[in-house]
């Protein structure tokens, strides 16, 4: 990580319940399987092999959940989901930050998001979305870093009569 993590805000992920339940149910039904690989009449240790592969399946399943988080480091904006590090995003770079539902394969636990815009410029730019749980104290930290960008409503759209993005 960047500098020397003095200054590291970490924001975890949101997480929806419905996908909680899917992920959950789903690393249960890999560990029961593997339980049962053991259990059948097959050389044992093709068992404990199949066996090891679905619990190891359960754990990467279900990972992402308790580790997915943004973290503010001095002038970078780490994406961590599960052992990995996903992205690293310049906090200078970031141009916007928009609200979204999108359903876009993202490291976010929740479809309640934000899209993050970054790059130089706008035919050279990038989006991430993610799903901080604490979304105000996340905008406003990013804010804090860097008080240029711009933080959309509503997608990016202002309803009539609402005051515009926030600068």
């Amino acid at each position: 990580m960047d500098g020397d993590g003095s200054d590291e805000i970490r924001f975890p992920s949101k997480r929806d319940t419905w996908l909680m339940v899917i992920l959950w149910c789903s690393a249960i039904a890999m560990v029961v399987f593997g339980v049962f690989c053991v259990l059948l009449p097959i050389p044992p240790a093709l068992g404990v092999i199949v066996a090891l592969v679905l619990v190891s399946g359960a754990v990467v399943t279900v990972w992402p959940l308790y580790s997915t988080a943004y973290i503010l480091t001095g002038e970078t904006l780490v994406i961590r989901c599960g052992p990995l590090i996903l992205a690293r995003v310049r906090i200078g770079s970031i141009r916007e930050i928009v609200p979204s539902r999108s359903v876009v394969s993202a490291p976010a636990c929740s479809l309640d998001r934000l899209r993050i815009t970054y790059g130089l410029s706008s035919r050279a730019s990038s989006r991430v979305l993610v799903s901080p749980r604490d979304k105000e104290a996340f905008i406003a930290a990013i804010l804090e870093r860097a008080p240029h960008v711009v933080v959309g409503v509503n997608g990016g759209k202002t309803p009539e009569g609402a005051p515009g993005p926030r600068r």
